[in-house]
């Protein structure tokens, strides 16, 4: 079963991002932690920071505005130039829940401002707040745009379940205004403390967009990422050129609760370092599941050792442990489990396993940051783990990965083999053969960005599933990967196998989807079909025959919408009962 964000972890994350933006130490930073308003070059959401608090400008403009528009305010305060600052400090940058956003055009011209408030409730629900046209402008419709902006960017960066707002219902204009642009009145008696007046709740309904691609992966991008990557494009050089590697090593390495991190180029070469490290060489063996990426098995390839494929369990989709020991010969060195998709396999076995033959256990934990097998984190059970930033993965850094160990001796073996055998005592100095598999302080920044937000990442991915969850729920033809006991998926992929009771096969359902403008990937082929594999081994796969045939990975972006989950589904149900 899926969960929702915990309220703890959702006001963590809500509270941290509006700091960050709030904290912005110059004029460039602030610019680099604005928002972009889409298909409106011209214009920027910039955040309310402490440097405003100096800015006479700034401080005139929102004072003029709100006395203009005191009358539509539920409390209607007038003010100054002096209390507007206060205000500005106590009712804005103090308040942890609360932000607000200048609507700036080109060339620094002011022309309102809007704002999210009141957003620590446990419904985990935005209030659209403060929004004032203080200036004409040509663009008659900016406001239209800034606000469906507003609610685009926070539905992307924060796990929000939904947008609402309240005005006077005597203000008939932004009453119309706020209809047009898809909000609803849902409640039209409630009156405020201070004020006899009564005013209206209007509630955000998003308007499908039926033409638009529903596509199987894609990011959720914030200003952090941004300012970070900034930081490291101007400043990241020469004696700072490691900065945001460094950090992302302590960060990721807390975040996992292990001891050594090396972040690397991309998954596969963390794999193959691993490989090099622990001594595995042509005339080896490594066991590994039989449904997977190729690059699992080609990192076996590339030190000359040979893959052995295992059948996959159909309950986790990863590497059946009980096959596992008929496979294990004189040349076997290692297993290497895949966390397929986000969902754990049974580390527990597959450890005890490799202790009883005296086993090497490589974690490709590849799409699974963050996943859980018996309140541990994926790719901490083995001697190394390894991991994928990837653009398609839960965290991106365009590629990259990360290799894990709690070995201090695998670690430093592992270190200088991934930066060309470099004896690091000695300049130039190379002790042994070794690659280039080394993470740029650019990716890092950019990974170090979504790191810090991977919480709010996991549960939107798991949000998704929850809708899959809601709306196939009762469809007899298929069934999805649900999370296995003592496991927490996070659901890189949401995914559905048909079986027997299907109408019509995968591929066929997937060209439909594709019709309708829904994108979907088949689940990974068997390895063994591959035709330059050696196939010892491989005649009791039927599992993976099944899965390989049978499974699709469907639209499973962290910034997918309920409507895009339900309209797969609703083309799905309707192909398949």
């Amino acid at each position: 079963m899926t969960d929702n964000i915990s309220y703890n972890d959702y006001s963590k994350s809500v509270t941290s991002f509006f700091k960050f933006l709030k904290n912005s130490k110059s004029y460039k930073e602030l610019t680099l932690r604005s928002i972009k308003v889409e298909n409106k070059d011209d214009f920027l959401l910039v955040p309310i920071s402490k440097i405003h608090l100096n800015d006479t400008n700034v401080i005139k403009k929102l004072c003029k505005w709100r006395n203009k528009n005191s009358n539509f305010f539920i409390e209607k305060n007038k003010t100054n130039f002096n209390r507007t600052k206060k205000w500005m400090k106590n009712n804005l940058l103090d308040v942890e829940d609360k932000i607000l956003f200048l609507v700036v055009r080109d060339g620094g011209h002011l022309i309102g401002h809007i704002g999210l408030a009141n957003c620590l409730n446990k419904k985990m629900r935005f209030e659209i707040d403060n929004v004032i046209k203080g200036e004409k402008d040509e663009n008659k419709e900016i406001f239209s745009v800034v606000l469906q902006e507003l609610i685009r960017w926070a539905s992307q960066v924060f796990y929000v379940n939904s947008f609402f707002l309240r005005v006077l219902n005597t203000n008939n204009r932004a009453i119309n205004f706020y209809k047009k642009n898809n909000f609803k009145i849902i409640n039209n008696k409630s009156n405020n403390k201070k004020s006899k007046e009564p005013y209206v709740v209007m509630s955000y309904k998003e308007r499908q967009n039926g033409n638009k691609f529903i596509l199987t992966a894609g990011p959720s991008i914030s200003q952090k990422e941004v300012s970070y990557v900034n930081d490291a494009v101007s400043k990241g050089w020469n004696n700072k050129a490691n900065d945001y590697i460094k950090k992302l090593e302590k960060k990721f390495c807390k975040y996992l609760n292990c001891k050594y991190a090396i972040p690397t180029s991309s998954c596969t070469g963390a794999m193959h370092i691993a490989l090099m490290a622990l001594g595995i060489k042509k005339g080896d063996e490594v066991i590994l599941p039989n449904i997977t990426w190729v690059a699992t098995a080609n990192a076996i390839a590339y030190v000359g050792a040979t893959p052995i494929f295992a059948d996959i369990d159909l309950k986790d989709w990863g590497i059946d442990a009980n096959k596992i020991k008929k496979l294990i010969t004189k040349k076997t060195k290692a297993i290497m489990p895949v966390h397929l998709y986000g969902q754990p396999c049974n580390m527990e076995k597959i450890i005890k396993i490799a202790k009883k033959y005296n086993l090497y256990v490589i974690e490709d934990a590849a799409p699974a940051i963050g996943a859980k097998f018996k309140n541990k984190k994926c790719g901490t059970f083995g001697d190394f783990g390894a991991f994928s930033f990837q653009g398609a993965k839960l965290l991106v850094s365009g590629e990259g990965g990360m290799l894990v160990t709690n070995n201090k001796k695998l670690y430093l073996k592992a270190l200088k083999i991934s930066n060309q055998g470099r004896n690091y005592k000695k300049t130039f100095f190379i002790d042994n053969l070794g690659v280039k598999y080394k993470m740029s302080n650019i990716q890092a920044a950019l990974a170090l960005g979504q790191l810090e937000r991977i919480d709010a990442l996991i549960a939107l991915k798991r949000r998704i599933f929850g809708w899959y969850n809601k709306y196939l729920n009762n469809l007899k033809s298929v069934s999805l990967n649900h999370e296995t006991q003592n496991t927490k998926s996070i659901y890189w992929m949401s995914s559905i196998i048909l079986n027997k009771k299907a109408k019509i096969k995968r591929d066929e359902l997937m060209k439909i989807l594709l019709k309708n403008k829904i994108d979907s990937r088949p689940v990974f082929p068997e390895l063994s079909s591959f035709k330059y594999w050696n196939k010892k081994n491989v005649s009791s796969l039927k599992n993976s025959k099944y899965l390989s045939s049978s499974a699709i990975n469907l639209p499973s972006g962290v910034c997918l919408k309920e409507d895009q989950i339900k309209k797969v589904c609703k083309i799905i149900k309707a192909n398949l009962r």
